[in-house]
C-alpha cells in the first residue's frame, strides 16, 4: 500500500513505485481515491509506468415523488 499526497510538485514526486520481485503481473491493483471512488485494475504487467485517472462518478439522479403518490391518493 502506498499513499500519495499532493503538495508542492517541485519537491514531491507523485509517482508511487512498487517493487514486484519476480512477479510478471499483478492483480488486482486497488486504488482508493479521496472522493471515495474505488478503482480496481486487473492483470497489470510489471516493468511499466501507468497513468491512472480517477473515473467520473455518476451524477446523482433526483427523483420527484408527488404528494399524492406518497399518501396513496393518486
Amino acid at each position: 500500500m502506498r499513499e500519495v499526497a499532493g503538495g508542492n510538485r517541485a519537491q514531491n514526486d507523485l509517482r508511487p513505485h512498487f517493487g514486484l520481485g519476480n512477479a510478471a503481473n499483478l492483480t488486482p491493483v486497488r486504488i482508493e481515491w479521496p472522493s471515495g471512488t474505488v478503482q480496481e485494475l486487473t492483470n497489470v504487467a510489471s516493468d511499466q509506468s501507468l497513468t491512472v485517472i480517477e473515473p467520473r462518478r455518476p451524477a446523482l439522479a433526483l427523483l420527484y415523488v408527488s404528494p399524492s403518490e406518497v399518501d396513496g391518493s393518486g
